[in-house]
């Protein structure tokens, strides 16, 4: 049954994959994870963002005979990371209540493990 929705739901494109919404969420995640630790914002910046460096790096060179990306859409994960972080900074601090935030972390969370089941069963 979920060939049928293969096409909507698992879609691969030169510069934005299915993945890059896992990118964009990690990110957004990892906004709080580092805030929690204390990091300022720029320096949690730069370690999403040297983070999703490495992990593309990983996906190129050790994963390359699993994964085969273009080299803009490596540039675009990292972007979507980058912003996914930008966001959840900004909704940590903004005025939005306890409740608004951790719904929006936990439903982070469930899309993106939806997104990994999709990716798996379409795969």
């Amino acid at each position: 049954m979920l060939h049928v929705f293969q096409p909507f739901l698992v879609w691969e494109g030169p510069y934005v994959d299915t993945w890059s919404i896992a990118h964009f969420i990690v990110g957004f995640l990892l906004a709080y994870a580092l805030d929690r630790v204390r990091y300022e914002k720029w320096h949690g910046f730069a370690v999403v963002v040297v983070l999703g460096i490495g992990w593309e790096l990983i996906e190129q060179f050790i994963l390359h005979t699993r994964v085969t990306e273009t080299n803009t859409n490596s540039v675009m994960d990292v972007a979507c990371a980058a912003l996914g972080y930008l966001l959840g900074y900004w909704a940590i601090h903004s005025p939005l209540s306890e409740h608004e935030k951790k719904s929006a972390a936990a439903l982070a969370i469930v899309i993106f493990c939806g997104v990994c089941l999709l990716r798996v069963l379409g795969a």
